[in-house]
């Protein structure tokens, strides 16, 4: 079942063939069963990648199947309220090394100039008190997202794995990220931080309660009210950064 989820919000518009390029190498290092097996630009995914057909393939948005692992890849680009670039990965827990997973968001992080990213295991408690549009159950099947459109209103939660660039970096501060409670604390660029919860992605399914307090004492240290609150509700005013205009209408 498809239950983990890595997402990067990019400062990168990733319109280029080189952007493709990098995608690319960093998943045959680090990920090589995530690399795209068949690929398309819409439903259905009828062609079969190979490197030889990248540039025809990042000409549009792109969406694959991983080619040796259950696994799903999205790219999406600046386009009406979007002003960042977005990098969606999901795979079976099952096949997930999650020490390379780790790599690969930070590694993205760096490469794409990160501005917000994620790697999280969905289980059924994680619909308890949920942001709007973040986490879903499709015919048994775990969906997780921060839509940008969202995220200029609310960061949906601190799931267990994060990535905050330029913009959080400036809305936290660097020092409060520094000494955030979490079980690892990793700057990873200049204005790129990685925040996880505690020590095994398994936790988020059979240490609930322990990651939660962990969860809500890092909230409560970076500022409660950047983070969807139920209690607050949609017409609350939350906490954001200073992001980017979305582009101009072509």
């Amino acid at each position: 079942m498809i239950d983990v989820f890595l997402e990067l919000r990019t400062g990168s518009s990733l319109y280029s063939l080189e952007d493709g390029q990098t995608l690319m190498g960093l998943l045959e290092e680090l990920m090589p069963e995530w690399l795209p097996g068949r690929w398309g630009h819409d439903e259905p995914l009828r062609r079969t990648y190979s490197p030889e057909v990248l540039e025809e393939a990042w000409s549009d948005e792109l969406m694959w199947k991983g080619a040796k692992a259950r696994a799903n890849g999205m790219i999406f680009r600046p386009l009406g309220l979007r002003a960042y670039g977005a990098i969606r990965l999901d795979a079976d827990s099952a096949e997930v090394d999650v020490s390379r997973a780790v790599s690969l968001l930070e590694r993205l992080g760096l490469a794409f100039d990160g501005v917000y990213g994620f790697l999280h295991r969905v289980t059924r408690a994680d619909l308890k008190g949920a942001a709007p549009d973040s986490v879903g159950f499709f015919n048994g099947e775990p969906l997780l997202s921060a839509p940008e459109i969202k995220l200029r209103r609310w960061l949906p939660d601190l799931y267990w794995g994060n990535v905050f660039g330029p913009p959080y970096v400036e809305l936290f501060g660097r020092e409060r990220i520094e000494s955030a409670p979490a079980h690892i604390v990793k700057q990873v660029g200049p204005d790129l931080y990685y925040l996880q919860l505690s020590e095994q992605l398994e936790d988020m399914r059979d240490k609930r309660d322990e990651v939660a307090a962990v969860r809500a004492a890092v909230k409560q240290h970076l500022g409660a009210n950047a983070f969807w609150d139920p209690a607050l509700g949609e017409e609350h005013v939350y906490d954001v950064p200073a992001f980017a205009a979305p582009p101009a209408p072509r």
